[in-house]
């Protein structure tokens, strides 16, 4: 999973960051008039927008879901919240009560994101029938993979917060649903790894 120095490090680049604040000026007016949160946090916000819409896939946040939920959150938040409340976890209530509405914005600036700091060209592939690779071949495919393409991976789509996409994991149909929706939204369907990891699941 992302690290909150990750996070710093891609916000660094000044079209992304445009791109937040932008989107952050838009989110306070409309949600939260109120919410002190700063440019870092909430593109750690923005990075849970995934787990959000998997998580209401189902129509509501279960507690599971919810406490996995903030422990991402506070693991790429800048950890201001040692201090007070963290603030990621404060807004992610207000987004879980109209995702709806910030889910294309901000799977966009995820987008923006990824194909900034990703070389997809690499692992752009639409051609292969994953179906056809076995283990091994999904282990290579994983330790060949960009670190932080893997990190994003982990971040969006293990549920569990475990951090091995190998391991098994059972979703929903409606869960594995939005999760292709959101890999194509975000441009990771192109990927062998992300169509592996999708054909993986078991549904329950």
């Amino acid at each position: 999973m992302l690290t909150d120095g990750e996070v710093g490090m891609i916000i660094e680049d000044r079209e992304i960051l445009e791109k937040i604040k932008s989107l952050k000026q838009e989110f306070r007016k409309k949600e939260a008039p109120y919410l002190d949160i700063s440019d870092h946090d909430f593109f750690s916000l923005i990075l849970l927008m995934p787990g959000v819409s998997i998580a209401l896939s189902n129509k509501s946040v279960s507690l599971r879901e919810e406490h996995e939920l903030n422990k991402k959150a506070r693991r790429i938040s800048k950890k201001s919240y040692f201090l007070k409340k963290d603030p990621v976890v404060s807004a992610m209530r207000f987004l879980i009560k109209s995702y709806k509405h910030w889910e294309t914005p901000f799977l966009e600036v995820i987008r923006a994101a990824a194909e900034k700091f990703i070389y997809f060209d690499k692992l752009t592939d639409t051609a292969t029938d994953v179906s056809t690779l076995d283990k091994r071949d999904f282990e290579i495919a994983i330790a060949r993979a960009p670190f932080l393409f893997i990190r994003m991976l982990i971040l969006f789509f293990r549920l569990d917060g475990k951090e091995d996409l190998q391991e098994d994991m059972k979703v929903s149909g409606e869960e594995l649903e939005t999760m292709r929706a959101i890999g194509s939204s975000i441009g990771f369907d192109k990927t062998v790894i992300f169509r592996k990891l999708m054909d993986n699941f078991a549904v329950k």
